[in-house]
């Protein structure tokens, strides 16, 4: 299987812009050093896991779980069955599709295309706090991103 993490030279070879490339490598130097910040990642991985759990148990497929490194969508990405989940966790009440300069859109986008070019199969998974924010979301989703995301409450 390869890797869900993308190096500098395979994001280039996917034809993103420079000012993308340095989105994701801030957000992977960003990582490290806010770390404390960031327990509740910690916390989904270790449920997603976890729940992995008893798949295994059942079905004999693998669970993996690692937080993202050369990814923009880089919360928690799992691996089940040969297929990347990458999660991206918000917490806010107002998150938008279009706030930040289309910010979220972008890392959704940016992660279907490195993953379409690398050539395995993926999903893309958005998690918010609340029912209504996911139904907000789920129905102003960009149409690029309608058939390779999923967003959870």
């Amino acid at each position: 299987m390869p890797s869900p993490f993308a190096t500098v030279r395979e994001l280039r070879s996917f034809g993103l812009a420079p000012a993308e490339i340095g989105r994701v490598q801030a957000k992977e130097r960003g990582a490290g050093a806010a770390r404390a910040g960031f327990a509740y990642e910690d916390a989904y991985a270790t449920v997603t896991l976890v729940k992995g759990c008893r798949q295994v148990a059942e079905r004999g497929s693998d669970v993996a779980a690692a937080e993202g490194r050369g990814a923009f969508v880089d919360d928690v990405i799992v691996e089940e069955s040969n297929i990347f989940a990458y999660h991206q966790l918000k917490t806010g009440k107002r998150e938008s599709w279009t706030r930040d300069d289309r910010a979220l859109e972008r890392d959704f986008r940016n992660q279907a295309t490195v993953c379409q070019g690398k050539a395995f199969p993926f999903r893309l998974v958005l998690v918010v706090p609340s029912a209504s924010l996911r139904k907000k979301l789920e129905q102003t989703m960009p149409a690029t991103l309608q058939r390779t995301m999923v967003v959870w409450a």
